[in-house]
């Protein structure tokens, strides 16, 4: 996102309340300064499972990814990567399926308790360490939500939670093998 904001002028001014002005800022247009001006943004998501991408933008986005660590100690491994065409359509199904994740972390919590759900996030951990590649197998992920007291309607989302959490374990191992640019 570029804009050619030569002759604009800005102005910010910032009260303390209705009436008393506690700070005005003009700047001068930004001809004086540079020619164009490359507005950034970070877009992030993380979820309770410890999935989660963080996004800063810009001529090349640089996207930095998460996942639960799976040898038995808490906590999350990373890695970053620039976007280019070795690795763009993985990212971006990374990012669907955290954005998913996250969705069905949401219904879960909508349906257990908050003991429940916790209890099923730390079995899940437990699982990702000891499961091949950090994946579960559904009877592992029924036997965790059953085991954290889940029933009905609560042990259907959490199974749903589980089933994505595989889906986000694939998505970021296709990213690693497929990029040509991680760094750390």
């Amino acid at each position: 996102n570029i804009f050619n904001l030569s002759k604009a002028i800005f102005c910010l001014i910032m009260y303390e309340s209705e009436y008393e002005i506690i700070s005005k800022t003009t700047l001068l247009p930004i001809a004086y300064q540079f020619d164009y001006l490359t507005l950034r943004s970070t877009i992030s998501q993380s979820t309770g499972c410890n999935f989660k991408y963080v996004i800063n933008t810009g001529t090349t986005n640089e996207w930095a990814l998460y996942r639960p660590r799976n040898d038995g100690t808490s906590g999350t491994y990373y890695f970053k990567i620039y976007e280019n065409a070795s690795n763009t359509s993985q990212a971006n199904n990374f990012m669907s399926n955290v954005n998913t994740l996250s969705n069905k972390e949401a219904a879960y919590y909508a349906a257990a308790t908050a003991t429940v759900v916790a209890a099923t996030f730390a079995g899940f951990m437990v699982g990702f360490a000891t499961g091949t590649a950090g994946a579960l197998a559904p009877a592992a992920i029924a036997a965790i939500v059953a085991a954290a007291g889940a029933a009905g309607a609560a042990a259907v989302a959490g199974q749903a939670v589980g089933t994505q959490c595989n889906n986000c374990m694939y998505a970021i191992d296709n990213v690693y093998y497929a990029t040509n640019n991680m760094h750390f």
